[in-house]
């Protein structure tokens, strides 16, 4: 059986896709390399999600 793994790249576009890469980077994490590679990504595409739509509260509370 093969293995879901998040890929942040895929995630849409728009509130529902903020709300899954947060619940992603704020979830509960393994701490394996693919782990903690696969947050990295969703944080990247997170902020520059956030830049884009110049939403600078938004990505100020993510860096709180």
């Amino acid at each position: 059986m093969a293995v879901s793994v998040f890929d942040p790249v895929a995630v849409p576009e728009g509130p529902a896709g903020v709300e899954a890469l947060k619940s992603h980077i704020f979830g509960q994490q393994t701490g394996d390399a693919e782990s903690l590679r696969i947050t990295e990504q969703a944080i990247t595409v997170l902020t520059e999600r956030l830049v884009k739509q110049q939403d600078a509260q938004a990505l100020s509370e993510l860096l709180d």
